[in-house]
């Protein structure tokens, strides 16, 4: 059975695009060997990601995230089972909404994280918008 995971949280420090880009390269290589899919995204000092796996794998997955020192206030906004991926063949795809604003209006990328935490049931409806901006 799938299992996806959406949390939000606040970075520590502000990372620098190649930073950021690091991690996401690190993010796929990890997640390719484990069989989890998903987006990090990038927006206004905080994360945003989804992780979509088998749910042992996820769960122990998470649980290390949420140790990470490069970010703090870890809250989980979605979890669930899944009947398909919405991030298939992404080992973990990468936005920063800093090099995304002419692809989507400013208030999106701001208001993302407290969208996700107010309204929980737009997981699925920002996942579709991100998938498409990854193209």
């Amino acid at each position: 059975m799938l299992f996806t995971l959406t949390y939000v949280s606040r970075a520590t420090r502000d990372f620098t695009p190649d930073e950021l880009g690091a991690l996401a390269e690190q993010s796929r290589r990890d997640n390719a060997a484990r069989h989890v899919t998903g987006v990090l995204l990038f927006a206004e000092g905080r994360f945003v990601q989804r992780l979509e796996g088998a749910r042992d794998t996820v769960a122990a997955l998470y649980a290390r995230i949420a140790r990470d020192k490069r970010h703090t206030i870890v809250l989980t906004t979605d979890v669930r089972d899944l009947t398909h991926r919405v991030f298939a063949g992404w080992g973990m795809g990468f936005l920063d909404a800093r090099t995304m604003l002419n692809q989507e209006p400013d208030e999106f990328w701001s208001r993302l994280p407290d969208t996700l935490l107010d309204d929980p049931t737009q997981a699925d409806s920002i996942a579709d918008r991100l998938r498409a901006l990854l193209g």
